[in-house]
């Protein structure tokens, strides 16, 4: 695990900015760019996307149990449905494998659950990077690469790669290789290259 100045001071930026919930929220101040609804503060679908994304970055930096934190998993399952699906985009969900592994942990029917609904609503047509992104947070969450849900997804990942060696990225051929680090990380982590 790395750790460092820029490291530590990013972590404590997020941990300041950590609700008494255990939730985040997108800042104030983004209202004035017009940002994408995902981004818009306040939103119920916002602050959970961000609160599972907050929580695994702290998880895999080594902050989770910083002195004076919130437990965001509390936040997370107040807003989750029955099945176990988080509140707003499917992608929150498996954003929070990696904290749900952590508290309660891999054993928990919300873990099992929240993993359930993830493999239910998999698609082989995701793009790599999208793929990419679920791997990190299966490789996060413990899970390993015998896993069904993780081995079918490495297989697609690499399936889509382009013939230049690239990735296509959801956002677009600006962030192919962002998209491709990402993809080459989880490939790497799961012993595949």
């Amino acid at each position: 695990m790395y750790r460092g100045p820029i490291v530590d001071w990013a972590c404590r930026f997020l941990l300041d900015r950590q609700q008494e919930d255990g939730g985040w929220d997108e800042v104030k101040a983004v209202q004035a760019l017009n940002p994408p609804e995902w981004m818009t503060p306040g939103r119920i679908e916002t602050r959970v996307w961000l609160t599972a994304y907050c929580a695994h970055v702290l998880i895999r930096f080594g902050y989770a149990e910083a002195p004076g934190t919130y437990c965001p998993t509390d936040f997370l399952l107040a807003h989750c449905d029955e099945s176990g699906r988080l509140a707003g985009y499917l992608r929150a969900t498996w954003i929070a494998l990696p904290m749900l592994a952590f508290y309660p942990g891999p054993d928990s029917e919300p873990f099992r659950r929240a993993l359930a609904v993830v493999e239910a609503n998999y698609s082989p047509d995701w793009e790599g990077a999208y793929l990419a992104w679920l791997l990190r947070c299966t490789q996060d969450a413990g899970l390993p690469a015998d896993h069904p849900l993780v081995a079918r997804s490495l297989v697609n990942l690499e399936r889509k790669q382009r013939a230049d060696g690239s990735w296509e990225s959801e956002d677009g051929e600006e962030f192919a290789v962002s998209a491709t680090v990402e993809a080459l990380r989880v490939l790497k982590g799961y012993g595949r290259i």
